[in-house]
């Protein structure tokens, strides 16, 4: 029997309400489709052992369901967006074991598929492609005939063997900016893919399908603890693991401030003395996100993580201040682009451009300067 209500009507539409980080929406075109008594997981990144006939039923299930359910997607395409499923199964990432409560979701985007499923996407991929078979350019086949055209054993090799680097990348995107994949940020995933010093600016499938179509229903804190062991284990690029610890989106404001703050201390003593209030308040925010991996973060939900209640309003003068002292000495510093840091800086409209004012003079004549440099005697 077909249920009346669906997962929206009995969850809601927005499991993060208020804030800008991932909502929960199941996207039939994100779910992972695992036939019948194929192994899985029991256990997160445990990794399952499939004959070469399970693998030909999950890569055909899965091929045909995105090619029903993704207009105008190339074969190519759904054939590795398959296989990228397929070794997120055989890795332990996606099972439909995983109790969705267990990870801090609502439902999970795994779904066990059947010939006898009935009047389902199950009856209709298996109908038109039975086991063992495949849909190329609209006529069923074998799925060797499916290799030999798009997922031949190049193909394959190259996805396996970069298989944990890309899914790092997700798991890294998601930490940072809040979200599998957004049109603005697939930039960020290219230069990410190029410090990872690998060839073109994707591994050969687009960035958008490996986040939204390979790898959503891999759960958020499955994903994480995927990337931590790779970097544990050293199993993929340098600069995926040094970016281990990077600010989750929420809180990426304090790390910046804290950065600012700090450099500053180092340059201009004054000033740390002027505002040790605030100087303390600041290092025992960055000491509870070091214990605390996902405190703060828009997404944490997801992890169990807690709020941070961190009044940006107050530090509005100290942003300020940093900005005006990166716009004058160091210009070429990416945290003066920092769009955290600059909202900080909005709350203090007048004594932000009165310290910016009072810092280009010093960069003009050092003498100026003195009163925030030195620290009173009297102290």
């Amino acid at each position: 029997m077909t249920a009346f209500f669906n997962d929206e009507d009995l969850n809601g539409d927005c499991f993060i309400a208020g804030e800008t980080g991932e909502t929960e929406e199941k996207l039939v075109h994100r779910i992972v489709y695992i036939p019948a008594g194929t192994p899985t997981a029991s256990q997160p990144l445990v990794q399952v052992k499939l004959s070469n006939l399970q693998m030909v039923d999950l890569v055909n299930v899965n091929y045909y369901a995105l090619k029903t359910h993704v207009a105008g997607i190339s074969d190519a395409d759904a054939a590795k967006i398959a296989w990228i499923r397929a070794l997120a199964v055989r890795e332990g990432l996606i099972s439909e074991k995983f109790r969705a409560a267990t990870y801090n979701c609502r439902y999970s985007e795994v779904q066990i598929v059947a010939p006898t499923d009935g009047v389902t996407l199950a009856a209709a991929i298996f109908a038109v492609a039975p086991v063992g078979t495949v849909v190329h350019d609209g006529a069923v086949g074998s799925v060797h005939q499916l290799a030999r055209v798009v997922l031949d054993a190049k193909t394959r090799s190259d996805l396996r063997k970069n298989f944990a680097t890309y899914v790092s990348c997700v798991a890294y995107m998601f930490r940072v900016r809040g979200h599998h994949w957004l049109a603005d940020i697939n930039e960020r995933f290219e230069d990410l893919w190029k410090r990872c010093l690998k060839d073109g600016v994707n591994p050969g499938v687009k960035w958008e399908f490996i986040a939204h179509h390979a790898l959503h229903a891999v759960y958020p804190v499955v994903l994480d603890q995927f990337w931590i062991n790779m970097a544990n284990s050293g199993s993929i690029p340098g600069t995926l693991v040094k970016r281990i610890d990077a600010s989750p989106a929420g809180v990426a404001g304090i790390r910046a401030l804290d950065v600012g703050m700090q450099d500053l201390a180092n340059t201009v003593p004054g000033f740390k003395h002027l505002n040790k209030e605030h100087y303390d308040e600041v290092g025992k925010f960055v000491e509870r996100l070091k214990d605390e991996r996902w405190a703060g973060s828009i997404n944490r939900k997801f992890y169990g993580g807690t709020a941070v209640d961190f009044n940006e309003a107050r530090f509005g003068s100290i942003a300020a201040t940093v900005l005006a002292a990166l716009n004058n000495f160091a210009s070429n510093s990416p945290l003066k682009n920092s769009q955290a840091l600059q909202r900080m800086a909005r709350n203090a409209p007048i004594s932000g451009s009165f310290v910016a004012r009072l810092i280009s003079a010093a960069a003009n004549d050092p003498e100026n300067a003195k009163g925030l440099v030195r620290i009173p005697e009297s102290e």
